[in-house]
């Protein structure tokens, strides 16, 4: 199975970075979400295969957790290795090593565009996955959280046109910016990011982010949860 894995280098560029001079949370994400894509793309799975062949459908992570000792320096070069870990009906996870800084994982459904409902994986798909290293971040890598306390402090959002990705709706990663700009400061050293995205956000939409302690929540202005997130 070595033709699933692949790596990438990317280098941190000064529009990416917080003023401590270091890499955002956020685009570390766009590293793994680039990554991810090229990597779909030479196993024939990205969204534009699927166009080619018709099928009106597209992945959407459900999951992602990050963990890292540090976050990347301005004009620091950063390799990260991808590779799809496993898929079942309606299920996928993909697994990210990012060299000499931490890992990655994250977990993905598939959707029908025009009814926004998930569907069963392609054979040609869940055929391909690793079956040589070990998961990076173990084999149950996700916790389960919740945000049931009295929230600290709130920030009021709106999905804008450049919030919004090829499928129509926020881009995972604007997720992780708002959230951030939520609890007011980037990590300084090792994190781990845990996000659970629930619902989609759709251009013009409004919502609210609430935080309390590590953990936060993004919601619709119907009070509906959209994402979850914890920071440790």
């Amino acid at each position: 199975m070595a033709d699933i894995f692949e790596e990438f280098k990317f280098k941190v560029r000064a529009y990416e970075c917080a003023p401590d001079g270091m890499v955002t949370v956020a685009n570390i994400a766009n590293y793994l979400q680039e990554s991810a894509s090229a990597n779909a793309e030479h196993l024939g799975f990205n969204k534009s295969d699927f166009d080619a062949q018709g099928m009106n459908i597209t992945w959407v992570m459900t999951r992602m957790r990050i963990k890292c000792d540090r976050r990347p320096r301005w004009n620091e070069e950063i390799s990260v290795l991808t590779y799809p870990r496993n898929a079942r009906r309606i299920i996928a996870h993909r697994d990210f090593v990012i060299d000499g800084i931490g890992a990655a994982t994250t977990e993905w459904m598939m959707i029908d565009m025009t009814t926004r409902r998930p569907v069963s994986i392609p054979d040609f798909v869940t055929t391909k996955g690793n079956d040589v290293r070990n998961p990076v971040l173990g084999t149950d890598p996700f916790s389960r959280f919740k945000f049931d306390q009295a929230p600290e402090r709130t920030l009021d959002i709106s999905a804008r046109p450049s919030d919004i990705d090829l499928n129509g709706h926020v881009n995972n990663a604007r997720y992780i910016a708002w959230l951030f700009d939520a609890w007011g400061n980037e990590p300084e050293g090792a994190f781990d990011f845990e996000l659970v995205f629930k619902n989609e956000m759709r251009l013009g939409e409004q919502g609210r982010i609430a935080v309390s302690g590590n953990v936060a929540a993004i919601c619709g202005s119907d009070g509906s949860e959209k994402v979850l997130a914890r920071i440790a």
